[in-house]
């Protein structure tokens, strides 16, 4: 049972402290302390909407500077992609691990297929080289790719899939990073993910809260489409 009086007190008491760095982290303070309050900020103004959900209040975020509102949606656009992307990954583990499905580490194989061709290494080096590959993990496409093998999709709709779960991961690491200029192959691959319209001429990233609801219904078409295959 959730105690909403202690969360209440606990975001209120936060928020309060938060408050107390503002004028610390405010130009013409330096750079770094201006960036930590900027996070300071938009953690305020996200901790604004679940202090209201709990008692129906009333508390608003004001800005005194447009940029901070520009930052604050930001911060939102950071929380729905990073846990979307998240969200997907686990479901891919889910998946296969119900499936008793073992993905293909391709990094790993690529890297000792290479090791191979090394002639001249002594045992303990080759040994030591092979247990760095083994440490590598699998990244978010191999699993993509174990569960596009449990559909029953064709080649070319496989494809399609593929290239917009890239263009989410694209998405996802952009705006958790200050710069947003794209390059020219992410450009690229947001095009063929179906997401040229977040591409700008001039190759930044063009992000709005109008894009949540069709990441989030194409996910759940492609999960429909998956479990239909393996039940």
């Amino acid at each position: 049972m959730i105690n909403k009086d202690t969360h209440l007190k606990r975001i209120l008491e936060a928020l309060d402290e938060l408050v107390l760095l503002q004028d610390r982290t405010k130009a013409p303070n330096p750079i770094a302390h201006q960036y930590i309050g900027t996070i300071v900020d938009n953690t305020i103004g996200l901790l604004t909407a679940p202090a209201n959900s709990l008692v129906k209040g009333s508390r608003n975020v004001t800005f005194s500077d447009d940029k901070n509102w520009v930052s604050l949606m930001q911060a939102v656009h950071r929380s729905f992609l990073s846990s979307l992307h998240t969200a997907v990954e686990i479901s891919f583990e889910r998946i296969l691990e119900d499936q008793k499905i073992k993905a293909e580490n391709k990094q790993q194989k690529k890297y000792k297929e290479k090791l191979k061709t090394f002639k001249s290494i002594n045992e303990k080096l080759e040994a030591f080289i092979t247990k760095i590959i083994e440490g590598i993990p699998l990244n978010f496409r191999d699993k993509l790719d174990a569960v596009l093998e449990l559909t029953s999709l064709n080649k070319k709709e496989k494809g399609t899939w593929r290239k917009f779960f890239i263009g989410m991961t694209i998405l996802r690491n952009k705006v958790s990073h200050s710069n947003s200029t794209l390059t020219q192959q992410e450009q690229e691959d947001l095009k063929q993910g179906g997401l040229k319209a977040l591409v700008l001429k001039n190759g930044n990233l063009q992000v709005n809260p109008r894009m949540y609801k069709q990441f989030a219904e194409f996910s759940l078409n492609f999960f429909d489409l998956v479990y239909s295959s393996i039940e």
